[in-house]
């Protein structure tokens, strides 16, 4: 436990949570534990079974996401939430189980305004000035010399090998998005953000999760889908994951289908989204949220080693 550390954890969240008060947001606290978790194929959400419980199992939450666009259905416009979230098996160096997360949601906010309020809350925090945006399509074809939204697992495997990248024998012949997933955490990730924040937008659409998609046009005039996604890496570290927000309810439905087709193809229980989905179906306004880990964000900020350098006790010892 580093004492002078967690001193200094107290104040920058006292100044986080002032950036959001004097730009008129309201601080909500949403369940912790609830009977419906974000689903996603890799992210898996700790358990909990107990007779007391008015439905089981429920869930520990990964992220505050779906209770919070529930209040934005409810007619809340500029909201924020900042406390703990759980992600089971989830422990490293920039990991730990049990973790503090800021997420935010402002009604009114579009794709591009979005981005911009990111970038001037980190600037604001952070104070390394405002974020260079680049496409994720760019900067991965600066590093790697393909595109990851036409590229094909041939080539993607080519330039694995090339750069002595491993992988497991496992990996897909039919599934390009594993292979640009691999090479974007090798290869691309560990030099963004090396001198100014790198915020990366338009992601692939495999990894639309809940935010907007739309169509895109190559040179060659080939169309391919894109999701208005985006990141913001410092230090080769993610440290915020945004959407321009999706609310169409037969979409999200579609897409929790196949995000839990996924999940139990790779022997994990799906995850319910009823009450979620029910609120989609109100006329909520054109949104922009945003989630950024702040361990990481303060492991930055006080030259941190690991995780365990800015939190109280990790989940060894908690």
């Amino acid at each position: 436990m580093n004492i002078k550390n967690l001193k200094q954890r107290a104040v920058i969240i006292r100044d986080i949570r002032t950036f959001f008060d004097e730009r008129g947001f309201t601080e909500v606290a949403t369940p912790l534990l609830s009977a419906e978790a974000i689903a996603d194929r890799f992210v898996e959400p700790l358990v909990v079974n107990d007779s007391s419980l008015p439905r089981t199992p429920m869930f520990l939450q990964t992220s505050p996401e779906l209770p919070m666009k529930r209040l934005l259905a409810e007619g809340m416009e500029s909201i924020y939430q900042l406390g703990q979230v759980w992600r089971s098996g989830d422990r490293g160096s920039r990991h730990n189980v049990e973790f503090t997360m800021l997420e935010w949601y402002r009604v009114g906010d579009d794709y591009e305004s979005g981005r911009l309020f990111l970038g001037e809350f980190l600037h604001s925090i952070l104070g390394r000035g405002m974020p260079d945006e680049r496409t994720f399509g760019k900067a991965f074809q600066e590093a790697v010399s393909l595109n990851p939204h036409t590229a094909t697992v041939n080539e993607l495997r080519a330039v694995a090998n090339a750069n002595n990248v491993v992988y497991p024998q496992s990996f897909s012949d039919a599934d390009a998005s594993v292979w640009v997933d691999l090479l974007f955490a090798e290869l691309v990730e560990p030099y963004l953000g090396l001198e100014t924040p790198t915020l990366l937008y338009d992601f692939p659409t495999y990894q639309s999760q809940l935010a907007k998609t739309r169509k895109d046009r190559l040179e060659d005039g080939s169309v391919f889908e894109i999701a208005q996604r985006y990141e913001i890496y410092v230090d080769g570290i993610e440290l915020a994951n945004g959407y321009d927000e999706s609310f169409n309810a037969n979409e999200l439905k579609k897409r929790l289908a196949i995000t839990n087709q996924q999940r139990s193809s790779d022997g994990h229980n799906p995850i319910p989204q009823d009450r979620f989905l029910e609120a989609m179906q109100s006329n909520i306004k054109q949104c922009c949220g945003c989630a950024v880990g702040i361990d990481r964000l303060l492991m930055i900020m006080l030259a941190a080693e690991k995780i365990d350098d800015v939190i109280v006790f990790p989940i060894e010892t908690a």
